[in-house]
């Protein structure tokens, strides 16, 4: 959890190497800011203002909308967060040689990519940031999926179906953030309940949930996360079903008021997190 929240401090706040005015980028020079990074491993904490020497380091450039495979070589030697929130189309070889680099690979001006594309990205142990994807298919979803990676953002998607669901549900151990979705539907629901031990999903952006939904919901296993920060009210039969979650962790913090019955039933579940004035 940690990890995330450092993840997504640094694709919000910018990183320490890299240039938002550079339009292209060639081996050459990508060559000489990796090697800029690698001599200066610095990352700010986000528990304190102080700064500290890392084991990663980050590169960013912002207005770059194209690469070839020879410049996504050197990219893929960075063993850090790599931003390249500018490409807004990449093909299967650039892909291949970007799935090398570790820690951090943010895509989020991507639109649209096919299997191959999304099966080369995946590789490695590496959390990946695909936030411009506002659609992706069962074939998509199945080549995104890892067994070593650390998380995957699409927080672009509005919707998915049942087989979406079902095929980014394979995640091992990862985090799957789905912040775009406003709504889902019990299927759905209840594929995504289907993580391995310690899969987490964050659905921030639900505004509501009805009992059968929150009854997929609950399934969630033992070690697994569930985020539903975006509800601000849930009525007494949607809660009964919450209680039953088996997973490590809940957060409800969005509710702005709870009454008592709801509040007592919620309370029940000791791995369930509410705001700290939670009740009317």
């Amino acid at each position: 959890m940690r990890y995330l929240i450092a993840v997504i401090l640094v694709l919000s706040y910018g990183c320490s190497q890299g240039h938002r005015t550079i339009k292209s980028l060639n081996p050459r020079l990508v060559a000489k800011f990796v090697l800029k990074a690698k001599h200066k491993k610095w990352i700010k904490s986000f528990y304190h203002s102080d700064y500290y020497e890392s084991d990663v380091y980050h590169l960013a450039f912002p207005v770059v909308t194209s690469i070839d495979k020879d410049t996504a070589e050197e990219l893929g030697k960075s063993s850090g967060f790599l931003l390249l929130n500018g490409l807004t189309a990449i093909d299967r070889d650039v892909a291949e040689e970007l799935s090398e680099v570790t820690d951090v690979l943010s895509l989020n001006g991507l639109k649209s990519i096919d299997k191959d594309v999304a099966k080369e990205l995946a590789k490695g142990k590496k959390s990946l940031f695909l936030d411009g994807l506002t659609l992706i298919n069962r074939e998509v979803a199945r080549g995104l999926v890892h067994s070593e990676q650390f998380s995957l953002s699409l927080n672009g998607l509005t919707s998915i179906d049942k087989d979406v669901a079902q095929e980014l549900a394979k995640i091992k151990k990862g985090w799957l953030m789905l912040n775009g979705l406003t709504s889902i539907d019990k299927d759905v629901a209840q594929e995504l309940a289907k993580f391995e031990v310690g899969g987490s999903v964050d659905l921030k952006g639900l505004n509501s949930v009805g009992k059968y939904i929150a009854l997929g919901l609950e399934g969630i296993q033992v070690g697994g996360y569930l985020e539903l920060n975006g509800l601000t009210s849930i009525d007494k039969d949607v809660a009964n079903e919450l209680a039953k979650f088996k997973g490590y962790r809940m957060s409800l913090y969005g509710l702005t008021s709870i009454d008592k019955d709801i509040l007592e039933i919620l309370q029940s579940n000791p791995n369930i997190s509410l705001p700290e004035n939670n009740h009317d």
